[in-house]
């Protein structure tokens, strides 16, 4: 898998949600001089997550398999943590007069307002992670009694608040800065349904069949429309206004407005994660198999067939390999080794999956037991689609991301010959 919801993974993922709501938030900073103490809010939540996303992965409290022993600095790290937080709150609460609004927000037929909506949906998701990461802590402090939250809790939390910003990407760059009438309610939000509506047609005729599946398909259509549009909208005006042609209009456009470029670029990154977590945690094969030598089984498109397990011995550890064929329409496509490591400083053993990765899903193998004596063995199979689709989301966000940090190139000032008076230049649009 990707994501367990283990407390080291929503540790990283907490500052992430903050930080994402303080940058849509500075935006309507920028424009409309609002909400500047709820922006810095969400800068100070982000820092103090950071703060305690280390505290978790260093002090060995919490039970995680991607965390460090357990080492002296987590009390250091925890006062810090206090410290910092009666900090923030004490100058927010001292200078919060300094940052009143230079404006009032618009309603909800706005993209102001829907920006507010996606900030408190933002803040609402950490909130939702960080009760269900930090809880079972807190309870074993106060009443000495171990519990745990576990994954249906963050699953059934998550699905609606994701899909419901799924959706807010859509319709709030869809809708003018300021109030709408309803003729340009009707013209912004009506034609992405087509894109809605030919993803979830897609969806259903390759065999989704899940409910949330086919609303995350719907929403990721819609606002895959309205991304798509944003990008092209400032290239098809150069085109048409200017005469210039596709390549030449792509490069004044990065000149003048990379920073929203890059934005649209994330967010079509975006959508396109949200629908590859959707369609893999929903729509993959999971099967427990026990083989003998040269028996097969199916699981979705694969023939497994078990060839037989070997050890192998190595200066650090010993290795039992399995070695199975991967057929295909009857076809072998590979022959994969998922293996059980014997170390000498462990007392139970670790697997290694095996892994197959293709374009449109991944085949994964992983041992549960294995007999080189008898050649038997417990295989764990699952074939999970879209995952490599994950990844490739991933780049679009950091490529977005890089795109719109680089610097804007402006114009020089003319050059001034030498004795001559130096006078102001005005800078370039």
């Amino acid at each position: 898998g990707y994501w367990a919801w283990d407390p080291v993974e929503n540790a990283s993922f907490l500052p992430w949600l903050t930080a994402t709501a303080a940058l849509h938030s500075a935006l309507l900073v920028e424009r409309k001089g609002v909400l500047k103490g709820w922006t810095i809010t969400l800068v100070q939540a982000s820092f103090l997550l950071t703060i305690l996303g280390t505290f978790m992965t260093r002090s060995g409290v919490f039970n995680s398999v991607h965390s460090f022993t357990q080492s002296a600095i987590g009390p250091t790290l925890l006062a810090f943590l206090a410290g910092a937080l009666l900090f923030s709150v004490a100058l927010l609460a001292l200078r919060v007069d300094r940052l009143a609004g230079e404006a009032t927000l618009l309603g909800a037929r706005s993209r102001d307002g829907m920006f507010l909506l996606n900030n408190l949906l933002l803040v609402l998701f950490t909130f939702t992670v960080l009760l269900g990461t930090v809880f079972p802590l807190v309870v074993e402090a106060v009443r000495g009694v171990q519990m745990s939250v576990g994954r249906p809790y963050f699953d059934r939390m998550a699905a609606p608040l994701g899909v419901a910003l799924l959706l807010l990407m859509g319709v709030g760059p869809a809708l003018p800065w300021g109030t709408a009438t309803a003729g340009q309610l009707r013209r912004a939000l009506l034609p992405p349904l087509a894109g809605a509506l030919a993803s979830t047609a897609l969806g259903y005729a390759l065999g989704v069949r899940n409910g949330w599946t086919l609303v995350t398909l719907a929403f990721g259509g819609y606002t895959a429309q309205v991304t798509l549009r944003e990008l092209w909208l400032p290239l098809r005006r150069r085109m048409s206004r200017g005469g210039e042609g596709l390549a030449r209009a792509l490069v004044e456009t990065q000149r003048h407005s990379r920073r929203r470029t890059g934005a649209y670029v994330v967010h079509a990154g975006v959508v396109l994660i949200v629908i590859a977590i959707a369609v893999s945690s929903t729509m993959g094969y999971d099967a427990e198999v026990r083989l003998r030598a040269g028996e097969s089984a199916e699981i979705g498109p694969y023939r497994l067939t078990f060839l037989g397990a070997d050890e192998v011995r190595e200066p650090h550890r010993t290795s039992l390999v399995a070695r199975v064929e991967v057929a295909r329409e009857g076809r072998p496509v590979a022959v994969l080794g998922p293996r059980m490591n014997h170390y000498d400083t462990q007392r139970e053993p670790i697997g290694t999956p095996a892994v197959r990765t293709g374009f449109g899903h991944d085949l994964y193998l992983s041992i549960l037991n294995v007999d080189p004596a008898t050649q038997t063995l417990g295989l764990h199979a699952l074939v999970n689609p879209m995952v490599g689709w994950i990844w490739i989301a991933t780049g679009i966000m950091a490529f977005g991301g890089v795109l719109a940090l680089l610097p804007v190139r402006r114009r020089g000032a003319a050059a001034v010959p030498a004795g001559a008076p130096a006078t102001a230049q005005p800078e370039a649009p």
